[in-house]
């Protein structure tokens, strides 16, 4: 693992919080919730949908609705199962249909992480970093989506850092480290010591990694930060790494990096 720059797994259940909600709801352009037993999206954007009571359906045009959250549609499920079964292609091109169609319903972040998900798989990382990169440039009405689009951002900086594009992932790191969500925070320090790293300044990027886990002992990824903070102390003959080596075998003795250690 020595000089490899550390990269946290991106997990495809997990990371980014599905558009789908326990009720149905439709926020108007005036501000008004309407809930609603079912809604069915139109071709034209448009949402009809049938309340509680009532036999008759209602329409509201596209422009007439803010954003809704629906229940997740069939089409993103077809591209979850594409996905599991690891047929990246296909399901990334699911991914792209239904983002496009299910831009204000709950699911457009959703489907555009994951199709740039699958695209780096598939090694495609200009074509990730541009699905990505369309979420930055939309305004986003539904308070909802926030935190997908933050993940996505983290993800995004992510993929700029492993084609070099170091100024532009700074500037999404940014943004990210004025976050309260510790886990982002986390990350968005350690994807800046990634970056040191890559230009070679391997003292500035071990002390960051350092100074970040002091900053968050308990998140999950410490005990791999601070490995790659020994190994790159390690490559740098510096005498600071049993330092390093002392505090993995003191407070994550049980983390596989910590295993790795020389006995």
């Amino acid at each position: 693992m020595t000089g490899k720059i550390l990269l946290f797994l991106l997990v495809f259940t997990g990371l980014i919080s599905a558009g789908a909600t326990e009720k149905i709801l439709i926020v108007t352009s005036s501000g008004k919730t309407i809930h609603p037993t079912s809604v069915t999206l139109r071709n034209d954007g448009a949402l009809e949908y049938r309340l509680s009571g009532e036999l008759k359906k209602s329409v509201i045009g596209n422009d007439a609705y803010l954003y809704a959250r629906l229940p997740q549609p069939e089409e993103v499920k077809n591209a979850d199962k594409k996905f599991k079964s690891r047929q990246w292609e296909d399901a990334a091109a699911l991914y792209r249909k239904a983002g496009n169609d299910h831009r204000k319903t709950g699911w457009r972040v959703y489907c555009v992480y994951n199709e740039a998900l699958a695209l780096d798989n598939m090694g495609r990382k200009n074509e990730a970093i541009l699905a990505l990169s369309q979420l930055e440039k939309e305004s986003q009405s539904d308070p909802g989506q926030i935190s997908g689009l933050n993940q996505a951002r983290d993800f995004l900086a992510k993929l700029l850092i492993d084609v070099n594009a170091f100024d532009e992932a700074l500037e999404l790191l940014q943004k990210q480290l004025r976050l309260n969500d510790s886990s982002l925070v986390f990350a968005a320090h350690i994807r800046r010591a990634d970056i040191l790293q890559k230009l070679d300044r391997k003292p500035e990027a071990a002390m960051l990694y350092y100074r970040t886990v002091l900053l968050f002992p308990n998140d999950p990824r410490s005990a791999e930060a601070l490995y790659t903070c020994y190994t790159l102390l390690s490559a740098l003959q510096d005498p600071d790494k049993e330092k390093i080596a002392e505090m993995l075998k003191q407070n994550y003795k049980e983390s596989s990096f910590t295993a790795q250690l020389p006995r």
